[in-house]
């Protein structure tokens, strides 16, 4: 099954949008009822706690380069961070934490940002780190020749320099307070390249940077070897200090995605990526580790307000009461995703919170049209009104494409909840291209879309007044732009939450999307591989430096 998404260029990819939460009516917490809890390994293995050395085997479908700035490909770019680094990285709650940037600042107008360096990295060739390797870096995500995932990160720069060798300092165009967020690229070393274009250069070939483990060989056809950085900065430490267990990583290359499960089942791996489709394959079974996470991935009803029925607030607020996205998960795809209202991760730092807004209620949804001049047809059960000297029923096209089963079996239970509260819906494939051009044009009813969302929790895409290309539903409030714009420029972390909290109140009253689900990811790890196995969706190779290789009983 294909599935197509909309997508909004971030850190990697990205588009479309989405509506949101929290608001002042009945709201109710929901429980991902996939716990991570670590299975139990059979009984081959023997775990004597964390040891040194052994060997590591990961995925990765042939290289288009091995420098992490131009890579497109995205097994590359995630191995890739455990050679190089960035000036910070995101936790699992998407906070961005200190790596190479010991500390940073921003000025009081939200223009000027300095990033303290740390004074104890070395690159792994024994070269001291210092401000002009991130301004080179800067200067080629910046420089029109070069193509990287990682122009989205700096469109909003428009100077920077290195002030010593431990600072850094940017100046932006306008205010952006996610800005820590967004410096999450690879730092490259200029020393490296020596004056050479890094697009041409033979020095991608043999990638150096400041990670804990080193580049040391490839075949160039189905073997990249990395081994431990025993030079790594944080092996030294003033705090603490940390060596990874493992000794070597191996990247066994082979032709496509689909290979990876294929080569973890015959042990050729040790872990691999999985998407939400592929987890059945794995149930039931003690001699692996599934840690499931929410992806990127998020579902939503998209609702046209130019539609003069869609246009009632009362009649989308009755659909988000109507549809139960929790049962909608139990029953198309049982463990496969998590419901949510809002494009961003729940439980992140900016919304700490998996509480939907509109407890599913069908007796709700239903008393909120009547006492609403809303009435029910008693031959055909479908409400209807007169708007505006206009009689309009509440019959309605849902639109979902072709190729996808799961949003087409998604869209009929969605339909048989609405009419069970007097709304018609037809549910009409059609080709993504023709879907595309409806959605385009505002000449929808609605459509069952998704979206992969940025590592970085700023919503304008989808909620601005000027983002007409992702705003599908055509949604406009200047409050809502009000408050997009301060979260923009807000340092302080506690007024950007309230900001953050007071906007999606409004967006859930006047619910200009209705938000479904998270699909979930997860990483499979072989049962020799244990540790901190806490992988999470900006970091698959999280915490590595904590994993171990146990030895089977003999």
């Amino acid at each position: 099954m294909k599935s197509r998404v909309i997508k909004v260029v971030s850190t990697l990819l990205c588009i479309n949008i989405f509506l949101t939460s929290c608001s002042l009516r009945d709201s109710v917490n929901i429980e991902n009822k996939e716990k991570n809890t670590q299975n139990e390994f059979s009984g081959d293995i023997m775990d004597k706690g964390p040891v040194r050395g052994g060997n590591l085997r990961i995925f990765s479908t042939a290289p288009d380069t091995l420098n992490p700035l131009l890579t497109q490909n995205l097994y590359v770019k995630d191995f890739s961070e455990m050679i190089f680094e960035s000036l910070v990285r995101l936790d699992k709650s998407q906070r961005p934490l200190p790596v190479l940037a010991d500390k940073w600042e921003v000025s009081q107008d939200g223009l000027s940002w300095v990033f303290y360096l740390r004074n104890d990295v070395a690159w792994q060739d024994g070269t001291p780190f210092t401000a002009e390797d991130v301004e080179f870096t800067l200067k080629n995500i910046q420089d029109p020749k070069v193509n990287t995932l990682y122009k989205k990160n700096i469109e909003d720069i428009s100077a920077f320099t290195a002030v010593n060798k431990n600072t850094i300092k940017i100046i932006l165009k306008n205010p952006n307070s996610f800005l820590a967020e967004l410096m999450t690229f690879p730092i490259i070393s200029k020393r490296h390249f020596n004056g050479d274009s890094i697009v041409t250069s033979k020095k991608n070939e043999t990638p150096m940077g400041t990670g804990p483990y080193m580049f040391l060989s490839s075949d160039g056809k189905s073997l990249i070897k990395l081994k431990l950085n025993e030079s790594w900065w944080r092996a030294s430490g003033k705090k603490e200090k940390i060596l990874p267990y493992i000794s070597s990583i191996d990247v066994v290359l082979n032709r496509s995605s689909k290979d990876a499960i294929n080569d973890f089942q015959d042990e050729k791996i040790d872990l691999t990526y999985l998407k939400n489709r592929d987890f059945s394959k794995f149930n039931g079974r003690n001699d692996v580790y599934l840690k499931k996470f929410p992806s990127n991935n998020y579902e939503y009803l998209s609702l046209n307000l130019k539609n003069a029925v869609l246009n009632d607030k009362v009649v989308r607020q009755a659909m988000a009461y109507a549809i139960d996205k929790v049962k909608l998960i139990d029953k198309i795809i049982p463990g496969e995703a998590i419901a949510a209202d809002l494009p961003v991760i729940p439980d992140t730092w900016l919304y700490e919170s998996n509480a939907l807004s509109y407890t599913a209620s069908v007796k709700s949804a239903r008393d909120l049209l009547l006492q609403n001049g809303w009435k029910e047809d008693m031959t055909t059960g479908i409400m209807y009104k007169s708007v505006g000297g206009v009689y309009r029923k509440l019959e309605l096209e849902l639109l979902v494409n072709e190729d996808n089963d799961v949003r087409f079996r998604i869209g009929e239970m969605i339909a048989s909840q609405l009419e069970a509260c007097g709304i018609k819906v037809a549910v009409k494939k059609m080709k993504w291209d023709e879907e595309f051009k409806k959605i385009n044009n505002k000449t929808y009813d609605m459509a069952l879309l998704g979206l992969s969302i940025p590592d970085y929790s700023d919503i304008s895409y989808a909620f601005s007044s000027d983002s007409y290309a992702f705003n599908t539903s055509g949604y406009k409030n200047p409050e809502v732009d009000g408050y997009l714009r301060q979260i923009k420029s807000e340092n302080d972390d506690a007024k950007k939450k309230a900001m953050f909290f007071n906007m999606r109140s409004i967006i859930s009253d006047e619910m200009p999307y209705i938000g479904l689900y998270f699909y979930n990811h997860a990483v499979l790890f072989n049962k020799r591989v244990r540790g901190d196995l806490s992988s999470y969706q900006w970091n698959k190779y999280n915490d590595v430096t904590k994993w171990y290789i146990t030895a089977p009983v003999r």
